[in-house]
């Protein structure tokens, strides 16, 4: 499960909630941001299409591809679709969360009308050739049975007195009862509540907003939201030069100092907005102030290693960053020459892994892979934009990532097994990348977008 999750979370991450990766990418590299998402637009539909086929490969292999292949279609085109409109068209705000929804609306309205002929079950389970059977009808019935006597479940019920609480027809294809659009609608509404509020955390003028406002207009929350200390015997002491940097016109040689500055943001920063949403999730799901924190308690109990990992790797990025190390390491790939476009994706992808965040790797790495695009000849929006691309794909072996995978499937001590599981699908997928970044530089230069 928790290597299905992060093979998942690969499709999106270009564009993040609110494009922040590619509004990030253009802001260090100077590259028009509208072309940086066309850019990225015209690479990651194709993966889009890929990462569902792939997950459900991994999950029951050849034949449950062969199964399933229609809600695949369904699936990915919707997302791809939607994805190369939308970064097209209008920016790379709105990418995934337009992609997201509408695929999972698209794909639901397909799945009410295609049902697999076979239920895939893990090997332990009672599978049933029909996809129907009695071991379906035997867990609709149990679950029936428990939710008329359990006393909690139905004191969580929002009406126990409307249709919602009468027997169900079971499901023709699974046996489970089937469920009223209000219940559903009931069950969903964390998840909606969770959607809105990363949506707003992540939307710029909400989170500038809480950060105190802009300097010349700054509003209540200025000096209280977000607090800025510079990071002693540190700022201003590292220097960055040629070629990791340009070299302003006139100049001799260009020496940027590298900022320190430790931003505590604690209104602005999307856990806030998070914990926000669990607890309206608790006020709508009626649970007891009492159960909701000692139940907060006990989660933080059981990450506290998490946490003290994910830590250590936030340190490791940063000692990265000011060692000059990133530099060192992209330096290293310019020396590819005519084959850079295959190895501009990696940089992005082992930036990611490195750093946990492609908004990261891009402001690491987006000046560098402009300059070395000029210095060899190249289209600099499709080398830029690959190194966003690119990070996708490292996103599902960054330790933060896994860490918050195996705590989230009860796999704490398992990061490295999960590791095994994920990097060679990593690994083939960034090549993949670079293999197409590499046909459209020199055998389809005109999918690219002029700056």
């Amino acid at each position: 499960a928790a290597g299905l999750a992060l093979l998942a979370n690969t499709a999106p991450v270009a564009f993040g909630a609110l494009g922040t990766p590619i509004i990030t990418l253009a802001k260090v590299s100077g590259i028009d941001e509208m072309a940086l998402s066309q850019m990225a637009g015209r690479q990651l539909p194709l993966f889009s299409l890929i990462v569902p086929a792939w997950l459900v490969w991994v999950m029951s292999g050849w034949k449950g591809v062969k199964g399933c292949w229609p809600a695949i279609l369904v699936c990915g085109g919707s997302f791809a679709t939607i994805q190369f409109l939308t970064s097209n068209l209008h920016g790379p705000t709105l990418v995934d969360v337009l992609g997201g929804v509408g695929s999972l609306v698209v794909t639901a309205g397909f799945l009410r009308f295609w049902q697999p002929k076979q239920i895939w079950r893990f090997p332990e389970e009672r599978a049933d050739e029909t996809g129907v059977g009695d071991s379906g009808r035997e867990a609709g019935e149990e679950v029936a049975q428990a939710n008329r006597q359990s006393p909690h479940l139905q004191h969580q019920t929002p009406d126990q007195n409307n249709s919602d609480s009468a027997p169900c027809h079971p499901s023709p294809v699974s046996g489970l009862p089937r469920l009223s659009p209000r219940r559903i609608a009931y069950a969903w509404m964390p998840w909606v509540l969770l959607s809105v509020m990363v949506f707003l955390w992540g939307w710029p003028a909400w989170k500038t907003s809480l950060n105190g406002g802009r300097p010349d207009r700054p509003n209540c929350l200025a000096g209280v939201g977000k607090l800025d200390f510079d990071v002693p015997w540190l700022t201003g002491v590292v220097y960055r030069t040629a070629p990791v940097v340009v070299v302003p016109p006139g100049a001799d040689r260009a020496e940027l100092p590298e900022k320190a500055v430790y931003e505590f943001n604690w209104l602005s920063a999307t856990g806030t907005g998070i914990f926000l949403a669990a607890v309206l999730s608790a006020l709508w799901l009626r649970i007891a102030p009492s159960i909701f924190f000692g139940e907060f308690a006990r989660t933080l109990y059981r990450v506290r290693w998490a946490l003290f990992t994910i830590a250590c790797m936030l340190a490791l990025a940063f000692t990265t960053k000011y060692s000059g190390a990133d530099a060192t390491l992209g330096l290293a790939f310019t020396q590819t020459g005519c084959l850079y476009p295959l190895f501009a994706p990696l940089l992005g992808w082992l930036g990611v892994a490195l750093t946990g965040s492609d908004t990261s790797a891009n402001a690491l790495f987006g000046s560098l892979q402009r300059i070395t695009a000029e210095q060899l000849g190249l289209n600099s929006v499709l080398i830029v934009a690959s190194n966003s691309t690119g990070g996708v794909m490292g996103k599902m072996i960054d330790a933060q990532s896994i860490v918050v995978a195996a705590v989230a499937t009860g796999q704490s001590g398992g990061e490295g097994r999960i590791l095994r599981f994920v990097f060679p699908h990593s690994v083939v997928l960034a090549l993949l990348i670079g293999l197409l970044t590499l046909a459209q530089a020199y055998l389809m230069p005109w999918i690219i977008p002029s700056p």
